[in-house]
């Protein structure tokens, strides 16, 4: 849809980048950091380090989701007359929660996109090593 680019701007590549080094700087989710690293230091984990951010993206989500509507009903719960900031409240948190949701999703994809020309060079270089192997092989018979 966006041909490869990061906020239909910036190429994916770079926006990845990006997205990587601010994985690394929110140390809170430990899983995402420590597959940025990891990243970073092997060029060749982007595929593992993709998968993991897709996982930690809908189980982190879900556990603020989740805090955010029990938090509200604890709270509609244990007053007995109704509040109306509570609920304008309720309804802006939700509203900049589900924008930050979509960010980190098209995060996610972004993460992707570069993790699949990745595994596409990784697959190339395994089959140049394969040939290599059988050139070698045929030599060694000859």
């Amino acid at each position: 849809m966006t041909k490869g680019l990061c906020c239909c701007k910036y190429e994916n590549a770079k926006g990845s980048k990006v997205i990587q080094i601010i994985d690394i700087l929110f140390f809170p989710n430990i899983p995402r950091w420590v597959f940025a690293v990891w990243s970073k230091v092997d060029n060749d984990r982007w595929p593992i380090y993709a998968r993991i951010r897709n996982c930690s993206f809908y189980l982190f989500w879900a556990l603020c989701l989740f805090g955010l509507i029990g938090d509200a009903m604890q709270e509609i719960f244990a007053n007995d007359e109704s509040d109306p900031g509570l609920f304008i409240n309720s309804l802006f948190y939700l509203s900049a929660l589900c924008f930050v949701i979509l960010v980190d999703l098209h995060f996610c994809k972004v993460i992707d996109f570069h993790a699949k020309s990745h595994i596409k060079r990784i697959a190339k270089e395994k089959k140049k090593a394969a040939k290599k192997k059988r050139a070698e092989d045929r030599y060694k018979k000859e």
